[in-house]
């Protein structure tokens, strides 16, 4: 297995203004990893931590990660033709054969001023049948660039209803980004959701995550990879084992928070206090769950926290990494396993 790192490991030093794209492929080389993956945002946010979709820009993002020996794939958010042709566009530039994207929007922000990058709608079963004509539109554009699309499940979708998708589409261009965690925020199990989900593995976002109080009200917070309740062991035996994935992709969330999208005992019907769902007890290491969560801007704390804020999240990545590295090595790729079909 290869291992690469997402964008999203290191948005507090983007948000501080304290690094971009290619200070992030540096580091990701720096930190003896095979690739990166680059999360571009929709438009309306500028292509986020891309910092612009300019070619000459995109030239020098890829000849970086050439020149650093490091494979690519990319992160947008739609399910809207335009963009999604764009994101396309931008993929192939920088020399990615893998575009992750999700369809879920919270229904709080249906009908806000998204603009054309996603569809207002009524709600998630809206967006899953919505968007299978939008996926479906730019199917041919995959197979000229030789992309594949990776829908991931993004805390409002269960495993059941990724997979559906997917069978829905019915492409070898599409397929499932498992992320390890975001399953928690709809009761589900990690183990047992990545495992349905990986006969249609075509990337990762391996992550940790643990669940903690707020007062009365449970949230999932990310922590440094190994430190957080997810049976990670388990779920890269089976990424190992039940999938043709020959890389793995890092995604540390230090310092995010997000509240559980269905009520207790819904959606995978796990529930507090058991599993994956068991509860961590303050007080909390601040090494391991963020003093400010849901990665509130660095530099609009006071200098000294917002310096050992940006620490911190450095530490979570470096420790993740050599995490992951002891369990890749474990999980070594058998020979004679196939090739990904990409």
């Amino acid at each position: 297995m290869r291992i690469g790192l997402e964008t999203f490991s290191y948005l507090p030093w983007f948000m501080a203004g304290r690094m971009d794209v290619c200070g992030f492929v540096r580091r990701a080389a720096a930190l003896g990893l095979d690739g990166v993956q680059l999360n571009i945002g929709v438009p309306q946010d500028h292509w986020g931590m891309l910092g612009g979709d300019d070619p000459a820009h995109l030239r020098a993002i890829r000849a970086l990660c050439d020149a650093s020996g490091l494979f690519v794939e990319v992160d947008t958010r739609t399910y809207d033709r335009d963009t999604l042709t764009r994101a396309l566009e931008i993929a192939a530039a920088l020399g990615a054969d893998t575009l992750r994207t999700y369809v879920s929007i919270p229904d709080e922000l249906h009908g806000a001023a998204l603009g054309a990058y996603m569809r207002p709608g009524g709600g998630l079963d809206d967006d899953l049948k919505q968007a299978i004509p939008a996926i479906q539109s730019v199917l041919p554009l995959c197979e000229r660039y030789g992309i594949r699309l990776a829908l991931e499940n993004h805390e409002y979708e269960t495993s059941a209803q990724v997979i559906a998708l997917v069978r829905a589409l019915d492409s070898e261009w599409v397929g499932i980004l498992i992320d390890t965690g975001n399953m928690m925020t709809v009761w589900e199990d990690p183990v047992a959701a990545v495992a349905a989900m990986a006969p249609w593995a075509i990337s990762t976002h391996v992550k940790d995550h643990a669940v903690i109080l707020d007062g009365d009200a449970p949230y999932v917070v990310g922590v440094p990879l190994g430190r957080g309740t997810i049976d990670l062991p388990a779920c890269c035996r089976v990424l190992s084992d039940a999938t043709t994935l020959m890389r793995l992709c890092i995604e540390v969330c230090y310092g995010y928070r997000a509240a559980f999208r269905l009520p207790e005992g819904q959606g995978g019907g796990e529930r507090l206090g058991r599993g994956a769902f068991r509860l961590m007890s303050p007080p909390y290491d601040p090494a391991c769950v963020a003093p400010y969560p849901n990665y509130r801007n660095p530099a609009h704390l006071p200098p000294a926290d917002g310096a050992r804020f940006l620490q911190w999240v450095d530490d979570a990545v470096v420790e993740s990494v050599a995490y992951v590295k002891t369990l890749v090595k474990a999980n070594a790729t058998p020979v004679g396993k196939p090739a990904p079909p990409w």
